[in-house]
């Protein structure tokens, strides 16, 4: 069962003003990888991350401690 598609809840409240939402990836949202072409993303998480950026109204950043 995907993640996306099980979760059904309450979009969260609107921001105050200057807020966002900040996540960690790397071995948090992800699996650690010797290298950034060899992380593999969940199609759930890859689905569900659109819309959550969408219901904050896109203050929402991925952090990640590789270069770029």
């Amino acid at each position: 069962m995907e993640l996306a598609r099980s979760v059904r809840q309450a979009p969260p409240p609107p921001l105050p003003d200057g807020f966002a939402v900040f996540l960690d990836i790397d071995g948090t949202l992800l699996d650690l990888a010797p290298a950034p072409d060899a992380v593999h993303v969940d199609k759930a998480l890859a689905t569900l991350l659109p819309r959550v950026r969408r219901a904050l109204g896109g203050a929402l950043a991925l952090i990640t401690g590789r270069r770029r």
